[in-house]
């Protein structure tokens, strides 16, 4: 019998993406006031946009959790599975951001553009993909070695890893530190656990979960204003940072237990990992248009709003087309 599709998940990876986006787009707002010591409107509409949005990453660790955690498969298998999915995209996307960064923003020379590679970070957003590297070389690892532990243990290893990775997280902000993006991962595995475990949880209910979710990011948006304001800093926004954690695992735990059958949202999930993938060279050659015909908004709920569905948009209908090319296909 074919196993029922999970519309949760579907649904829930095209939110994920749908957040990431308004992310992007706030995050200019919020600099900008802070740069200009203005929290006025703007600031606060783009923080709260952005606070909400701080879950995004985490989802996407998660949903894979959800996925690889616990499923059978040989070693070999999985990492030939995940290296057919995960490399040729990022070989692609890497080459692509380095010729952007240096046609398009044009203030890049070759040594940069290695080094970007070295750091794991030839644009941005492309961190991610680098680090899921990292954890799929561990998680066959993380399998083999947690195979037949209780339930209640696999709680306590997950939970100890998010103590890792939050710990991890506070000594990087605080001193700067800087590791070789194969190691970025650690700080992950706690979310990537608890994608499974949390699915199967019991102590929570869907209206309490959703209750957490929306104190979180009201709590990360006025800490965050604190911090900015005094000491500069953006702490908080961090997918480590504690309200960011309840925050996600409080909206993963509502999302997994309600009842989606398909829809409009997850019909377009196999196209979201492409949608991340491109948004944030739509989004610079977006803004760099509207600054060069002088458009550029400065009120944060018309601009994020606009950005939004114009980046969204383009994003979304470029990767459908490429979609449709079986060759093109691979690189999403």
């Amino acid at each position: 019998m074919k196993k029922r599709r999970n519309y949760n998940l579907d649904t829930l990876r095209a939110v994920a993406t749908i957040l990431v986006v308004l992310l992007h787009v706030s995050a200019s707002f919020v600099t900008q006031s802070s740069d200009n010591d203005t929290y006025d409107f703007n600031f606060w509409f783009a923080n709260v946009v952005d606070s909400f949005s701080r879950i995004s990453v985490p989802l996407f660790v998660m949903i894979s959790g959800y996925f690889l955690y616990e499923k059978i498969e040989g070693s070999v298998v999985f990492y030939k599975k995940r290296a057919s999915r995960i490399l040729i995209p990022l070989i692609f996307w890497t080459i692509f951001y380095l010729f952007f960064n240096f046609i398009i923003k044009g203030n890049y020379n070759a040594k940069d553009l290695f080094y970007s590679v070295l750091k794991g970070t030839p644009f941005y957003h492309l961190w991610y993909i680098y680090m899921l590297i990292g954890l799929y070389l561990f998680i066959p690892v993380l399998k083999k070695h947690t195979l037949n532990m209780s339930h209640k243990n696999k709680w306590i290893l997950a939970i100890g890893f998010m103590l890792v990775g939050f710990l991890l997280s506070l000594i990087s902000e605080f001193y700067k530190m800087k590791t070789v993006f194969l190691l970025w991962f650690i700080k992950y595995i706690g979310y990537f656990m608890m994608g499974s475990l949390v699915v199967k949880a019991s102590f929570l209910n869907r209206k309490l979960a959703l209750f957490l979710y929306i104190i979180s990011c009201i709590s990360i948006a006025i800490l965050t204003f604190y911090t900015l304001s005094l000491k500069k800093s953006l702490y908080f926004y961090n997918y480590l940072s504690p309200f960011v954690i309840i925050a996600s695992v409080s909206f993963y735990y509502y999302f997994s237990q309600l009842k989606i059958k398909e829809s409009r949202l997850s019909k377009i999930a196999h196209l979201t990992f492409g949608v991340y993938l491109i948004h944030p060279a739509i989004e610079f050659v977006f803004k760099k248009v509207l600054r060069h015909f002088d458009l550029y908004v400065t009120n944060s709920l018309v601009g994020i709003s606009i950005q939004f569905f114009v980046i969204f948009g383009l994003s979304y209908s470029i990767i459908f087309i490429m979609y449709k090319n079986k060759f093109l296909r691979k690189l999403i």
